[in-house]
């Protein structure tokens, strides 16, 4: 077995920039620039605080500081509600690239850990791999099941990877 995998660092990067930019609502990184200066951050926050005031203005209240907190959170809901929602195609297609990279390093995790099982179980001579060889069809199935109670869906994994590392 390798010791060295960088690959696990680049999956597991992958996977929480994919999940984090594939919501709906949220603009991906690449399709708005950041402010180059100090005046443009202005800008776009007079934008945003303009924008906001007239949805104040629309519902007849003058100052949002004169009203109780949970008015408050109920009025923000429905301006954040009442926004259009941006979704990205390159955010979708991280999430899912990120996903298919982080089932891939966990499924290669399960296989590993069968071949460390069936490493084990060589070292300590429960099982040699003559006597696996012999009846590798029913110790397949029981490791198979066995391995369900711990892994559930990555079982599989863990059974081939004990498989792989005895017949070789």
């Amino acid at each position: 077995m390798q010791t060295n995998k960088p690959w696990r660092a680049a999956a597991s990067a992958l996977l929480a920039v994919g999940l984090a930019s594939s919501g709906a609502g949220v603009a991906n990184a690449a399709d708005i620039p950041p402010p180059e200066t100090a005046s443009e951050y202005a800008q776009i926050r007079s934008d945003a605080t303009a924008e906001f005031r007239e949805f104040l203005k629309e519902h007849g209240i003058d100052d949002v500081r004169s009203l109780p907190m949970s008015e408050r959170e109920v009025l923000l809901e429905e301006y954040l509600d009442s926004r259009p929602m941006v979704a990205s195609v390159t955010g979708t297609i991280a999430a899912v690239v990120g996903i298919i990279a982080g089932a891939r390093a966990i499924g290669k995790g399960a296989y590993e850990a069968g071949q460390y099982a069936a490493m084990q179980a060589n070292a300590k001579r429960i099982l040699t791999k003559a006597q696996y060889r012999a009846n590798s069809n029913k110790y397949y199935w029981q490791i198979l099941g066995v391995s369900a109670g711990i892994f559930g869906v990555m079982s599989p994994f863990v059974a081939n990877g004990f498989n792989g590392w005895m017949w070789n």
